[in-house]
């Protein structure tokens, strides 16, 4: 096909996009939030950030939707893989306030995957209704 036709046709399909097929821009990665946010408070220490950041790094790509001003994320552990232990992920996210997840599970592997799956589906289920689907 010569240049100008798939030019045209280029074009053409162009002219019947919605704004629905328009994504938004993407925020410069500085600009972005992610796990850079998060404060690690009770039992957890800097010691644990990177085996943190780890369990949480599918998280930390969804968080790349929101602007990283005014985006704050807070890890707490009480009793610490004993029984009772509670792991506990809040997220403060821009013009959709706060969210909470909270764990349980004594193996803290674990409790973070669940804090992690939690979060993410409360913050899909508040974007979802935005957008009102």
């Amino acid at each position: 096909m010569p240049t100008d036709e798939r030019a045209i046709a280029t074009d053409t399909t162009d002219a019947f996009r919605t704004d629905k097929d328009i994504q938004p821009a993407r925020l410069p990665d500085r600009a972005q939030a992610g796990l850079a946010q998060l404060r690690l408070s009770g039992e957890f220490t800097e010691a644990d950030r990177p085996r943190i950041a780890e369990r949480l790094s599918k998280l930390d790509r969804r968080l790349r939707r929101f602007p990283a001003d005014g985006t704050d994320l807070h890890l707490t552990v009480k009793n610490r893989e004993q029984p009772g232990q509670k792991v506990t992920l809040e997220a403060w996210l821009p013009k959709f306030g706060h969210f909470a997840a909270t764990s349980t599970q004594v193996d803290l592997r674990a409790a973070l995957m669940d804090v992690r799956e939690d979060l993410w589906r409360q913050i899909d289920d508040a974007v979802n209704r935005r957008k009102g689907n």
